[in-house]
């Protein structure tokens, strides 16, 4: 079967580099057992980001209850990231394309930036880890093949998150470029996924990553006869990758036509550049299962603020 195309990008401000030993320029926010870690945009009404603001200026509140804010870093704190591609049966003949947008992206990132590069189908391949090296990146993106094999969507996640998690520090994203199609969403008894994708999406709600799904509709690159047998698991797919998004206060990007692939780049690429990283130590420290909900104000006219909703407390 034809399934996904993924995009995964780590964030962090100061972590060594495991294929260059490089260390990042900038302060951390070092995950803390008791700390719950907020990755946080902040737009005007023309959906401007909104720079130079202050710890002061954040009121972060938890069940309704106000907390204090005892970490903060500006939009100015460098990146970690991981370019994950998606080289399945389903991205074949978009091969070329995404590997051009996949080089303009890296482009378009910070110079202090950190980025990994890996692919997948059935499984998760690191090609590159954390480098600063563009050269590199640009060559390994040019190494990659398309295998047409199976994709296990579901399972590359959770891979890709077995990596954040190995990155001690708050400032964490995925971008997700997909169409979201695991295996197991057409046939779950042939094609079995390790994680199901209420686990993933558990992990994602519990987690402090961002999600960024840039959506590729590979749905009308299928005869008509097969799309109409599988419409349906296209559907659930989509609904799936959005519900990803808005748990971990993330940005659905729709790419309709291939043209669009780099305008998504461009866009997520923006915002990873205008995100403030704040960190609290919850006033309820009680640790049973239970979901909180998560709000942030800024006390400015007019803005919209942007974080995940919420988190269990485990």
């Amino acid at each position: 079967m034809r399934l996904a195309l993924v995009f995964a990008v780590f964030l962090s401000a100061a972590a060594s580099s495991a294929s260059t030993g490089e260390q990042v320029p900038g302060a951390d926010i070092k995950i803390d057992v008791g700390l719950v870690n907020l990755n946080v945009r902040v737009m005007d009404r023309s959906g401007h980001p909104v720079a130079n603001l202050r710890r002061e200026d954040f009121q972060v509140f938890e069940d309704g209850i106000r907390q204090t804010v005892s970490h903060f870093q500006p939009v100015t704190a460098p990146i970690r990231q991981v370019l994950l591609l998606d080289l399945s049966g389903s991205t074949f003949a978009r091969t070329e394309i995404i590997m051009r947008a996949a080089s303009r992206f890296v482009d378009a990132l910070g110079p202090d930036d950190n980025i990994a590069l890996a692919s997948f189908s059935q499984r998760l391949n690191l090609v590159s880890d954390f480098t600063r090296d563009r050269s590199l990146l640009k060559k390994g993106i040019r190494s990659l093949k398309n295998k047409g094999t199976l994709t296990r969507f579901y399972d590359a996640m959770w891979s890709t998150l077995d990596l954040l998690d190995r990155v001690q520090v708050s400032r964490k994203a995925i971008i997700v470029m997909t169409d979201g199609l695991d295996n197991s969403l057409m046939d779950p008894q042939k094609w079995p996924a390790q994680h199901t994708f209420q686990e993933l999406s558990r992990r994602v709600a519990e987690g402090d990553s961002v999600i960024y799904p840039v959506y590729l509709n590979t749905e009308l690159d299928l005869p008509y006869p097969l799309q109409k047998t599988i419409h349906r698991a296209y559907t659930k797919a989509f609904e799936q990758i959005a519900g990803l998004a808005q748990q971990s206060g993330g940005t659905l990007l729709k790419a309709g036509r291939i043209e669009d692939l780099e305008k998504a780049y461009q866009q997520v690429a923006s915002e990873l550049r205008t995100t403030y990283s704040l960190a609290y130590s919850p006033i309820d420290p009680a640790r049973n299962g239970a979901w909180r909900r998560i709000e942030v104000k800024v006390d400015h006219h007019g803005v919209t603020v942007k974080t995940r909703p919420g988190y269990y407390a485990r």
